[in-house]
């Protein structure tokens, strides 16, 4: 039989896909969606098999799953509801045929997924550099860049620029997610019939109500019989957590100065005394930025101290929401909860070929919390480590030699960034290592444009390198040809600016046995300088021109 023998006008669930309609009957499917997590619909459905498309052909389509497409059953399951995504894995589970009303339906069964428009994120990785950017501002450059349009943004906090941020090895979906949960701002999905859309959030004020009934009463054992809309099962749950998070960073600029901090909580659960989280981060400047990360993470600890676990009947919860509970026997459980996140299981008692439903089973649970209470994800993506050290070239402005700042800072390019110019704009300003380092003391030695340089990280942070060290390569050789100088130690410098292999001022020990010498050279004027004796004692002659 072909696709046009048959309907889903009238069933419970349809799929709308680029391969047109009625062309495909959806037999079930499960869901997870929650906030900051990406969606996965796994949809089980029936192709006939003269329309069965190449399975290469839809991925990466966008499809749409109607839930109680004809709203018929509103009083039982509630409103309509869309899912929109895109299909990014589909099966082929072997060959189905189906006898209703006495005809014979041939069809393959097959399932597909639907995640939303972030999953492609996830598909590839990269290195490379943000330089005084906000973290709105790079979320918005990294869809973009993805080709993600559908989604907006609401943010009440200001936001400012990062200086330095390495996306290291990770892929995008990675690198977004741990700079938001780093801050504070999470998401959630919007769905219509056509698209989805992403909605990027930083307060509680953003959540609106469910978009169709959003008032749904704790049902009893004695009302689920009579398929009243609302909560069937309620389990209110509490978690003994933090009750104090510390932080602390350093500022080598400011390095007197102590930067640290603590926020207790304002949710007391649990007895005992009192429990820390201590947290150390490098780059923090002042004390605000201790507070805000104390807020943040105080938020994300006290937002899981409280949750409560629903199961329902009700097709239209979503993931983001707002619904209101009432007819709970306890009132102070009465009032407004913040949907985190769902899940569903739906199947058709039969396969309704020509469009008439048997017995629906469906099923939803969903985790909630007062939508009083501001919500933050937990920091579940991990920042990469540098482990060890890397190499890397020394940059500057077009035809300068040298360049430093009042620190004795460098700038460099790394190998592995391919979108860095060679120039000041390469890198952030990073120390470099001396043998002594004192209040107007000390050595001092600065990497010069075009050497090569070693990279260490502050606590293997891909953000804060710090220069340890230098080293030859093919094109900057040592100073004393090897391996037959290879007794021969010493320093030797580089007149600058536009100086040449003989324009040095040198200084180097040679400690081949019988041919021992120290060797000093100044390029131009050697100035010495004793304050009190000065003693000179020559075995042998001793020769002065002038």
């Amino acid at each position: 039989m072909a696709a046009s023998d048959f309907s889903d006008e009238h069933r419970f669930l349809n799929l709308r896909t680029s391969l047109g309609t009625d062309k495909v009957l959806v037999l079930g499917y499960r869901a997870k969606e929650s906030v900051s997590s990406l969606f996965e619909y796994s949809i089980d459905l029936a192709c006939a098999r003269g329309d069965l498309p190449k399975l290469d052909s839809i991925i990466g389509e966008k499809a749409t799953l109607t839930i109680n497409a004809q709203e018929d059953q509103a009083s039982q399951f509630g409103a309509k509801r869309f899912v929109n995504g895109i299909i990014n894995n589909i099966s082929e589970l072997g060959r189905l045929v189906i006898t209703e009303n006495q005809t014979e339906f041939d069809f393959v069964k097959l399932q597909i997924t639907l995640v939303p428009c972030l999953w492609p994120l996830n598909l590839g990785s990269s290195f490379r550099i943000f330089q005084d950017k906000t973290i709105p501002d790079i979320i918005e450059i990294i869809l973009k860049e993805n080709g993600v349009a559908g989604f907006k943004t609401s943010f009440r906090a200001t936001y400012k620029k990062v200086s330095y941020s390495v996306q290291f090895g990770e892929s995008d979906f990675s690198y977004l997610s741990r700079l938001m949960e780093s801050c504070g701002i999470y998401y959630y999905f919007e769905h219509s019939q056509e698209n989805h859309t992403v909605v990027f959030c930083d307060e509680k004020s953003t959540h609106t109500y469910l978009p169709s009934t959003h008032n749904l009463p704790l049902i009893t054992e004695s009302q689920l019989s009579g398929r009243e809309l609302g909560i069937t099962k309620w389990r209110d749950q509490r978690t003994w957590t933090t009750s104090r998070y510390t932080s602390a960073s350093y500022n080598f600029e400011a390095p007197n100065t102590e930067l640290a901090g603590s926020l207790d909580t304002t949710v007391a659960i649990g007895e005992g005394g009192k429990t820390e989280i201590y947290d150390y981060f490098d780059g923090m400047t002042v004390r605000k930025d201790i507070d805000d990360v104390n807020k943040i993470r105080m938020e994300a600890i006290e937002a899981g101290s409280r949750r409560v676990l629903l199961g329902s009947k009700c097709t239209h919860l979503q993931a983001g929401f707002v619904f209101t509970l009432s007819n709970h026997y306890r009132a102070d459980q009465n009032g407004d909860y913040l949907i985190l996140g769902i899940e569903e299981e739906c199947r058709n008692g039969g396969y309704g070929v020509f469009g008439i439903d048997n017995e629906v089973s469906f099923e939803s649970s969903a985790s909630c919390m007062s939508s009083k209470i501001q919500f933050r994800e937990a920091l579940k993506t991990k920042k990469p480590k540098v482990y060890g050290v890397q190499t890397a070239t020394v940059v500057g402005p077009e035809n300068e030699e040298i360049y430093t700042d009042k620190y004795g800072r460098i700038k460099v390019q790394f190998h592995w960034d391919r979108e860095g110019q060679k120039n000041e704009n390469s890198s952030c300003w990073m120390r470099v290592s001396q043998s002594v380092a004192s209040n107007l003391f000390g050595a001092q030695f600065l990497p010069r444009t075009g050497q090569e340089v070693l990279v260490a990280f502050l606590n293997g942070d891909p953000d804060y390198p710090i220069v340890s060290g230098a080293i030859y390569n093919a094109q900057k050789m040592p100073p004393y040809p090897l391996p037959v100088n290879k007794t021969r130690s010493g320093l030797k410098t580089r007149s600058s600016k536009d100086g040449g292999v003989d324009n040095a001022n040198e200084l180097y020990f040679e400690d081949k046995k019988g041919e021992e010498e120290v060797y000093f050279q100044a390029e131009k004027d050697f100035l010495r300088q004793v304050k009190h004796d000065d003693q000179l004692v020559v075995g042998n002659d001793q020769n002065i021109e002038i």
